[in-house]
């Protein structure tokens, strides 16, 4: 008996992700997990140090509050790619897929393409570079069928 291939759908944006398993012989999808980053509904302010960090002017005695040279939240975004990733090359490591489809808008995708491990980064068969993270299970076939089918690929690899 053949074993049925099992695609694993990672459907993400900036702060929420989901893993959704369709297997051949099935054509439904199933969420198997979620996550939610931390930082997805913080303020900025919250996010960085409590005040700006202050410097002296050197010919007077004025003082100025120092910018962060990055913004927290894509920090944070990247910092969740970066969960995300890490749970993807486990689930590799494990071999608990065969391929995977990444329905993410293209900075996320971008994101979690740099943190991939090389053999999870292969299983990659297909792209769709829309956020579909308030999309229920039973509606994602009508988003997802076509790149799952393998006829249409988009997106960078």
């Amino acid at each position: 008996m053949v074993k049925a291939s099992v695609t694993w759908v990672v459907v993400a944006d900036g702060g929420r992700a989901r893993f959704v398993a369709r297997r051949d012989s099935e054509p439904r999808y199933a969420t198997l997990r979620e996550l939610m980053s931390i930082a997805e509904q913080a303020p900025s302010r919250e996010l960085g140090a409590d005040k700006p960090g202050r410097s002296r002017e050197s010919a007077t005695t004025a003082r100025h509050a120092i910018e962060p040279r990055s913004d927290p939240h894509e920090l944070a975004k990247e910092a969740f790619a970066r969960e995300i990733a890490k749970v993807l090359n486990e689930a590799g490591a494990a071999g608990a897929f065969d391929r995977i489809i990444l329905a993410a808008p293209p900075h996320v995708a971008a994101a979690l393409h740099r943190f991939l491990d090389k053999a999870v980064g292969a299983k990659i068969v297909g792209e769709l570079p829309k956020d579909l993270t308030k999309i229920p299970d039973h509606e994602l076939g009508r988003h997802l069928d076509e790149v799952a089918s393998g006829s249409r690929r988009t997106g960078a690899s």
